[in-house]
Parts: structure tokens; sequence; C-alpha cells
């Protein structure tokens, strides 16, 4: 912290359920993974917000 202003590292992600692929001639099968993510730095000033949107 430095003149009340923090920095913030963010990571963050979704995952979710996607296409189901077939694996073998007998029926096998798994879902396969849709994976959303997002890294950034965030200066924020004291007394001030952060919103972070769109994953």
């Amino acid at each position: 912290m430095h003149n009340n202003n923090i920095i913030i590292d963010l990571r963050v992600s979704k995952d979710n359920v996607g296409e189901i692929i077939l694996i073998d001639v007998i029926g096998g099968a798994v879902p396969s993974i849709d994976t959303r993510s997002v890294d950034t730095q965030v200066l924020i000033v004291d007394s001030q917000t952060v919103v972070l949107g769109g994953i």
C-alpha cells in the first residue's frame, strides 16, 4: 500500500461443461470443458470500487 492506493492482481475464470465427445466405437464419451478466463492488474484509489464483467 502506498498513498492509500492498492494494486490487486486478479485471475478470474469460469468453466462450463461443453460438447460431449465420443471417444470409442462402443459408446464411451466424455464432455469437453469450455474455459473463459482473464488475468489483470487493478489500481484502486482509496474508497473506490472496482467492477469486472464479461466472464
